[in-house]
């Protein structure tokens, strides 16, 4: 998984339940692509 350096406040996995079954791929892919940059965009604005 991703290195952080802080723990984030809650957990994400309620986005994983209520991803649409069709979608389901696409979704997570798409989590996969948007979450880094997230987590880069939240650790820049933590300094």
């Amino acid at each position: 998984m991703y290195t952080l350096n802080w723990q984030p406040p809650y957990d994400w996995s309620w986005m994983w339940d209520f991803s649409p079954p069709v979608h389901g791929v696409v979704w997570k892919r798409s989590l996969r692509i948007i979450m880094p940059v997230v987590w880069r965009w939240a650790n820049i604005a933590a300094w």
